[in-house]
């Protein structure tokens, strides 16, 4: 036979169950809100020409959203020379108040194409190409 408890006890028990269901809530909507990385695009600098051992004129840019497509301040952007040689101007980088990252490319001295990747962790790689040309009168 089951065991019937008191009012007292049994509103005490429900009272119980209500907060800590209410706690679980609260957790849950938390997970669900906080921003967090959740889209990498290309912004600008992609598709440029320089000549050898030259410096991009306009900076290889990225900009960092949310799952609410919301902009995204603070995250770590790591820019990488592919192929075609050359430098970036900072090897690792952090999105601004609008999400945006940048780093300048300068480029190596043989013609031809460099890929520039900027990768942030958990969203992939965006991948950026500039055209190094030849020199005039070659």
């Amino acid at each position: 036979m089951p065991t019937i408890l008191p009012p007292a006890r049994r509103r005490a028990l429900l009272a119980l169950a209500l907060m800590a269901s209410a706690g679980a809530t609260g957790c849950l909507t938390k997970d669900l809100t906080t921003p967090r990385p959740s889209r990498l695009e290309s912004e600008a600098g992609n598709a440029q020409t320089v000549a050898p051992l030259a410096r991009t004129n306009t900076p290889l840019m990225v900009q960092v959203f949310d799952q609410f497509r919301q902009v995204l301040p603070g995250q770590t952007v790591t820019w990488r020379v592919e192929s075609g040689g050359g430098s970036v101007s900072n090897p690792t980088t952090v999105t601004n108040s609008n999400g945006i990252a940048q780093t300048f490319y300068t480029a190596g001295g043989t013609p031809g194409l460099a890929d520039i990747s900027a990768t942030v962790a958990g969203l992939g790689t965006i991948t950026f190409t500039v055209t190094i040309a030849s020199p005039s009168g070659s």
